[in-house]
């Protein structure tokens, strides 16, 4: 046996056996995981206005919540959306992403008469955050709309194309 699997199977090296008895309870579990993720819209597509994102925005927190996640802040612009969640040990990121994505794409098509043809991009970006950084974070997604609109260039500017889509790219993190 390795040492780390002793280490994690609480074996006890001196007698040669596990320290747990069987039928004893080992100490409770408690994770603390949240995450920072984006996703925008197919193409970047500006679908989502100030009305739908206000609806959307606690569609996807019943979403999470009914997955056992927590969203503990969400924001963002007319093409893509911020989320600060709390995912438990038992739910990879990928399938809570796929949850929330793929529940509110169904539920926008059916709710809104012009978003028929909605689709998310694919992929996303999630990023973990440690309990320190929960709150600036928090404000972050909580300032998304406006902070994406002072990032952001107007398309008629003396500035290259290059300048203009590291100004969108930036606004999306």
């Amino acid at each position: 046996m390795s040492v780390a699997w002793r280490l994690i199977a609480g074996y006890d090296c001196q007698q040669g056996r596990r320290r747990v008895a069987t039928g004893e309870q080992m100490a409770n579990t408690d994770t603390s995981l949240s995450y920072h993720v984006v996703f925008s819209t197919k193409e970047r597509h500006p679908s989502l206005s100030e009305n739908v994102r206000e609806r959307l925005f606690g569609y996807l927190g019943g979403i999470a919540r009914e997955n056992d996640m927590k969203a503990l802040e969400i924001g963002g612009a007319a093409d893509h959306v911020h989320l600060l969640l709390s995912i438990p040990a038992s739910l990879t990121v990928s399938k809570a992403i796929q949850l929330i994505k793929g529940g509110s794409s169904h539920w926008l098509k059916q709710t809104f008469a012009d978003m028929n043809h909605f689709a998310w991009q694919d992929g996303h970006a999630a990023f973990t955050v440690s309990q320190s950084q929960l709150d600036d974070v928090r404000e972050y997604v909580r300032g998304q709309a406006k902070h994406t609109a002072r990032k952001l260039l107007p398309r008629n500017t003396a500035h290259s194309s290059s300048v203009i889509a590291l100004n969108m790219m930036s606004a999306t993190c």
